[in-house]
């Protein structure tokens, strides 16, 4: 009868292991720091580097070190620095991919807030590797979109159409009260309640005018405060929310990413000549078919 394997926790090596034995040399994250090392940092380091007189602080996390990071989560869908963060201590390859090293979240956010900017430079970077390495075949592209849903939410956004009902509402009530207070003068029985409901309604009134010429100054009938970039569109699933228009272009020899962006429109029909413009933008000439939904 054959042995079963079970976990050993107990054997000690003389020398540790080399830590490139700790990933595959197909894994993806050997592709990101190579890719990584061809970027141009020069003129981003300048600006993350304190000055080497100065003794004061702790050293800080390298671009290059902080960017391969950020390039693996974008590969595998992580887009939390927390996560990332955990990353660094629980995930292999990406414990290999930072050198063991273990930035926090907050210094993960911190670089991505400074250098969301330089990701489409990277992006488009990318797009030249893949071209050198005839990856992109130019034969046959493929033009998507789809929404993307912002960190706003629709029931604290501005709408007009609500905001004219609510204020027609004030309007009225304002008025009702105004009638009550000059009936109760008449009379001389002035309710104490009547001017504290009127300055409450009065006081709302101002708040929607407001809202109103926020609205009238980003010539839009939905807007929200925290997101005034974001438009309402209708995604896959029919609902409406406040979301972005993403698009990418796709070629078909190995399904690399040539272009993409991402654009407040919610329609579709003014994009792809756009997009064909980027393509020929990154890698300097389109393809011999395009084709778009």
């Amino acid at each position: 009868m054959s042995r079963e394997i079970s976990a050993d926790y107990e054997t000690q090596y003389l020398f540790p292991r080399s830590l490139e034995e700790w990933v595959g040399p197909d894994d993806p994250a050997r592709f990101i720091r190579e890719f990584v090392r061809q970027v141009d940092g020069r003129k981003f380091r300048s600006e993350d580097q304190s000055d080497p007189n100065d003794a004061t602080g702790q050293p800080h996390y390298g671009f290059e070190l902080l960017l391969s990071v950020w390039l693996y989560g974008y590969v595998y869908g992580i887009r939390s620095s927390r996560q990332l963060e955990r990353g660094c201590r629980e995930l292999l390859p990406l414990m290999w991919l930072a050198g063991t090293h273990q930035p926090d979240h907050n210094t993960l956010w911190r670089f991505w807030q400074r250098h969301r900017s330089v990701l489409r430079e990277v992006f488009q970077q990318s797009v030249a590797v893949a071209w050198e390495a005839k990856l992109i075949g130019m034969v046959l592209h493929a033009v998507d979109g789809t929404k993307i849903g912002a960190r706003a939410s629709r029931r604290t956004g501005l709408h007009r159409e609500d905001l004219n009902r609510v204020l027609k509402a004030a309007d009225q009530r304002i008025d009702e009260l105004e009638k009550q207070i000059e009936a109760a003068r008449g009379e001389d029985q002035i309710d104490d309640r009547l001017p504290e409901d009127l300055t409450k309604q009065t006081a709302l009134r101002e708040k929607i005018r407001a809202a109103m010429e926020q609205l009238d100054e980003h010539q839009q009938d939905h807007l929200h405060p925290h997101d005034p970039e974001a438009r309402m569109m209708v995604d896959g699933r029919g609902r409406t929310d406040f979301s972005f228009n993403a698009q990418a272009v796709v070629d078909q020899e190995a399904g690399i990413i040539v272009a993409a962006d991402v654009t407040d429109e919610a329609n579709d029909s003014r994009q792809l000549g756009r997009m064909i413009d980027q393509v020929r933008d990154n890698v300097g000439a389109n393809a011999e078919t395009t084709v778009a939904e």
